[in-house]
């Protein structure tokens, strides 16, 4: 047997249990009810029949009216006290079958043997049976045919209310009370069977919730796994594009470090010269120096954009940076580049008050973006007349607008709602892969911006809406 079918087996037999439990209660506490019921009948009985017995002219409560008081009375007691305190108690329904068993033969002997107070007897079983059990049935059968045969041979006024009987009279008694028995083992067999086709349903009902429940688990946790795997592939396609950008652009960004070393190299020779001369001055000095200075801190801020952009910062957090500073330092990576083709390039910001325009964002990605656009326009104008880049930035209430214009050969309009698309390009297969505009929307995206293509004017211009702060930290 499996581990699934030991398990059903089990659970089938606790909610088996656990609802016959819960149907012993509903039936302990039926008797409670029934039991002091049947007390104050049978005092009312008492005194309805006999109330008095006499003595020649003299009388006195009838012994009856007693009986019925304190001998129901504790008839009624211990079952009631039972159903109270232990409802439920394989106990219970044996004492309370006893009990019921004696008030069937008290309600009898009360009514000196009255014919109507017999059928007692069957309502007796009937209510037992509730407990859907046979055991206490063939009890309360057992004192009943033991009853009249015995109450029968000895005292037949007590139970026929006639002076003599013979057995035949205890053996018809008994066979009614044993063809009821007969309805009821019936009806008891039906409600167990009940019982144990609602334990089944529920307990296969659970082990299948059960096994469901563990799949989506599994499921849960392949998806999460998935997920991560996903993200940290979209993290690596990131790094690759911003990389591959990079490169597009290394041919001008070595001659933007080219140029200011040819400059120091001048400078330098400049000094040697005038120390050869013995023409040194101090002014001159610091006036040479000054400008290698000058030469070498933009080449430390060339550096250290390079070195920011080209490392993984989708980990940084987001923090107020001005727009004007991305931008530039973005152009510091293809501005002798586009100078060498011709390209006339031009930068600004609007802002809506005196302070300068900040957004919330993490720089290197943004950065990124910028880079892709700027790297896409130069593609697209090359080999045009009177080529320019238009970068403009537009402060809003609460968001700044960046757009990047260029009087390239444009983008059909039947490819603008693919350009976005994954490995989608217009370029060929050595010149772009596909994914930089993809990439950059998610990049966008991820700061609670879009990206679009601006679709009223008839030049290529990609706009970008970023929030001035975020409404949450991402």
């Amino acid at each position: 047997m499996s581990e699934t079918e030991i398990k059903y087996h089990k659970r089938k037999r606790e909610i088996f249990q656990e609802n016959y439990r819960k149907l012993a209660e509903k039936t302990d506490r039926l008797f409670a009810g029934l039991f002091f019921f049947q007390w104050l009948l049978g005092i009312l009985l008492a005194f309805l029949i006999t109330p008095r017995t006499w003595v020649g002219v003299n009388s006195q409560i009838h012994i009856h009216v007693y009986a019925a008081i304190f001998l129901g009375g504790l008839l009624s007691s211990l079952p009631i006290y039972l159903a109270i305190t232990r409802p439920g108690e394989t106990l219970n329904r044996y004492v309370i079958t006893i009990a019921q068993s004696l008030y069937t033969i008290l309600f009898i002997h009360l009514t000196g043997g009255r014919i109507e107070t017999h059928f007692h007897v069957f309502v007796s079983l009937a209510f037992i049976a509730f407990y859907r059990d046979i055991k206490p049935l063939l009890l309360a059968t057992l004192i009943t045919v033991l009853d009249h045969f015995i109450r029968g041979y000895f005292w037949p006024e007590s139970i026929y209310g006639v002076l003599s009987s013979t057995p035949w009279r205890a053996l018809e008694h008994s066979a009614w009370v044993v063809f009821e028995n007969c309805i009821l083992f019936i009806s008891i067999k039906n409600g167990l069977d009940e019982l144990g086709f609602i334990a089944e349903r529920q307990a296969k009902l659970e082990i299948t919730l059960d096994d469901i429940e563990k799949i989506a688990e599994n499921r849960t946790e392949e998806l999460r796994k998935s997920q991560e795997l996903i993200i940290e592939q979209q993290q690596t396609l990131i790094h690759s594009a911003k990389l591959s950008a990079l490169g597009e652009m290394s041919a001008g960004i070595a001659h933007e470090i080219n140029n200011p070393l040819t400059i120091i190299q001048m400078r330098v020779n400049q000094i040697h010269e005038m120390a050869e001369r013995n023409s040194l001055d101090s002014s001159s000095v610091l006036k040479t120096t000054s400008r290698i200075q000058e030469t070498i801190d933009r080449i430390t801020k060339i550096i250290k954009g390079l070195r920011a952009f080209s490392r993984d910062g989708h980990n940084d957090p987001m923090v107020k940076t001005p727009v004007l500073k991305i931008i530039e330092e973005t152009f510091s990576f293809c501005r002798e580049r586009f100078m060498s083709m011709g390209v006339e390039i031009e930068f600004k910001v609007e802002a809506l008050g005196k302070t300068p325009v900040e957004i919330e964002c993490r720089q290197t990605e943004i950065s990124q973006v910028l880079l892709n656009l700027l790297g896409n326009a130069l593609d697209a104008i090359e080999g045009r007349p009177g080529k320019f880049i238009h970068v403009e930035a537009l402060e809003r209430e609460t968001d700044v607008v960046i757009s990047v214009t260029d009087n390239g050969i444009g983008i059909p309009l039947q490819l603008r709602e693919k350009i976005m698309k994954p490995f989608f390009t217009t370029k060929p297969n050595e010149k772009g892969t596909g994914l930089g505009l993809s990439i950059s929307q998610k990049i966008i995206q991820n700061h609670q911006g879009s990206l679009t293509i601006d679709p009223e004017t008839k030049l290529t211009k990609f706009v970008i809406i970023l929030p001035k702060v975020h409404s949450k930290n991402l």
